[in-house]
């Protein structure tokens, strides 16, 4: 995406999920900045996560449990207040048919869970039940999430 990240001896994690991306540190520093290198870097130390979006013109640094930036290797995928957006980006590398969010404002909803990725279909198809969407199926099969009336 439009970052370039530059690890200084670490262990580190980096989603990039529709317009968000999130670089966790587990061990060591990083330095993230804009790929074009308009702003200065900010260094990150183990136990933080660097969240950017190209709606907010600062990154967001919050301390994270790294492990849970890396569940993905168990098979996991953690969240905590992750919007939609970013965690149907998540669940479209992993789910057999794509998804979509209809309406745009469905984008900013703040997810908290824990999604197993051999269920992420399961997953999406429980979420009429807790989120105020309503699920379908278009002609091309793909999941289609709508804001429930």
């Amino acid at each position: 995406g439009p970052l370039a990240v530059r690890a200084v001896g670490t262990a580190f994690n980096i989603r990039h999920a529709g317009e968000r991306v999130v670089v966790t540190v587990a061990e060591g520093v990083v330095d993230v900045y804009p790929a074009d290198a308009t702003a200065r870097a900010v260094r990150a130390r183990a136990g933080t996560e660097i969240a950017w979006t190209s709606a907010r013109a600062a990154p967001v640094v919050t301390p994270v449990d790294p492990a849970r930036a890396l569940a993905w290797k168990q098979g996991r995928l953690d969240y905590f207040d992750e919007p939609l957006e970013a965690v149907v980006a998540d669940l479209n590398r992993y789910s057999a048919k794509p998804i979509v969010l209809r309406d745009p404002s469905l984008a900013a909803l703040a997810i908290s869970g824990t999604v197993r990725t051999d269920a992420a279909q399961a997953w999406i198809e429980a979420l009429p039940g807790v989120l105020p969407v309503e699920l379908s199926q278009d002609a091309e099969g793909r999941l289609v999430l709508s804001r429930r009336p």
